[in-house]
């Protein structure tokens, strides 16, 4: 219980203060002296500030993909992490203004497919595709939600992810599930 209070110490240190300045410019001295730890108790935790990140976004895509594997469509697992977005803008707008931004954006990329790859096993349903109409699937998925979300968070307007989320849907959801229904090995 006491290790849980410690991480979640630090990782609401790192969120409070990339709320405040661009993820270039956050340390791990700032961090411990925000929430009064040692060094060494943040590397107990943590190897470095990208771990923590990883921690925060790898919990919101847990928490997606959760709701993929329950039956629930993309849009319902998306939206879950469109309101983690939406609720911290100040975050998004400091690591989108970062230099390390074109180094997240491969981090979010391969999160990405892992959610992409989790929605595609629940709609085969235990039928399979090759792997190279999987490889399309995925890239072709990542790009125009990918894609898409880049856009939106450059934009800097978080207010309406949700609103444009429902709208790809009702657009193109029905394409995945034709073009796993095409790829299916008879």
């Amino acid at each position: 219980m006491k290790q849980q209070l410690t991480k979640s110490a630090i990782r609401e240190s790192f969120v409070k203060l990339l709320e405040e300045r661009s993820f270039d410019k956050i340390t791990v001295k700032s961090i411990v002296e925000d929430c009064g730890l040692t060094r060494n108790t943040f590397y107990y935790y943590y190897e470095d500030i990208y771990d923590i990140l990883d921690d925060i976004l790898t919990d919101e895509i847990t928490r997606c993909l959760e709701l993929a594997e329950e039956g629930r469509r993309w849009r319902d697992a998306f939206s879950v992490f469109s309101d983690f977005l939406e609720k911290n803008p100040k975050l998004v707008f400091h690591l989108v203004k970062s230099p390390k931004w074109e180094e997240l954006k491969v981090y979010l990329a391969r999160a990405m497919e892992r959610a992409v790859d989790a929605n595609i096993d629940r709609r085969l349903s235990g039928r399979s595709i090759s792997k190279e109409k999987r490889g399309v699937i995925r890239s072709v998925c990542c790009a125009a939600v990918g894609g898409s979300a880049e856009l939106w968070l450059q934009s800097g307007n978080l207010k309406n992810i949700s609103d444009n989320i429902e709208i790809m849907d009702e657009l193109f959801g029905d394409c995945i599930d034709r073009a796993i229904e095409r790829s299916i090995e008879k």
